[in-house]
C-alpha cells in the first residue's frame, strides 16, 4: 500500500531529525523553537509514536513500539553526556516516554474513530464489489 510506505518513509526520517538534534554539540545553529524544551521533548516523540503507531498492527506491537521510541530517548539523553555542552536529563526522558503514550493513544483513538465510521465501510464495500465484478 502506498501510503504505509510513504508513512514508513516518514516515520524514519523524524527519527533521523530526533537524532541529529539530540546529538548536536550545544552552539550548533539550529533553527530556535520558542517552546519549552520538555514541551519540545514531548512533541517529537509525540509525532515519533504518531507516524510510528499505524504501521504496528497488534497491541504487543503497539507496546514495543512504545517500549522502543522511550529507548531511543534513553540511548540518547545516556549518548547526550559524550557530546559536548550537551548533559542528560532525567525530565527529558519522561517528557520523550509521556510523549510516546500521548502519540500512541491518540493514534489508536483516530484509528478507532475511523475504522467505526460509516465512509471507511462503505469504502470497504465499494473496493469489495469493484472485485468481485471484475473476475
Amino acid at each position: 500500500m502506498r501510503s504505509s510506505r510513504v508513512l514508513r518513509i516518514l516515520f524514519w526520517g523524524w527519527v533521523a531529525f530526533v537524532v541529529a538534534a539530540s546529538l548536536l554539540p550545544a552552539g550548533t545553529s539550529l533553527p530556535r523553537v520558542p517552546i519549552n524544551d520538555k514541551l519540545g521533548h514531548f512533541a517529537s516523540y509525540a509525532v515519533l509514536a504518531l507516524l510510528g503507531t499505524p504501521l504496528v498492527r497488534s497491541p504487543g506491537g503497539r507496546a514495543l513500539l512504545w517500549l522502543s521510541i522511550v529507548g531511543l530517548g534513553g540511548a540518547l539523553e545516556a549518548l547526550q553526556t559524550l557530546v559536548p555542552g550537551r548533559t542528560a536529563e532525567g525530565g527529558d526522558l519522561a517528557a520523550d516516554a509521556l510523549g510516546a503514550v500521548a502519540g500512541v493513544t491518540v493514534c489508536i483513538a483516530i484509528l478507532t474513530a475511523y475504522s467505526r465510521s460509516p465512509m471507511r465501510r462503505r469504502a470497504a464495500a465499494n473496493r469489495a464489489s469493484s472485485r468481485s465484478g471484475s473476475k
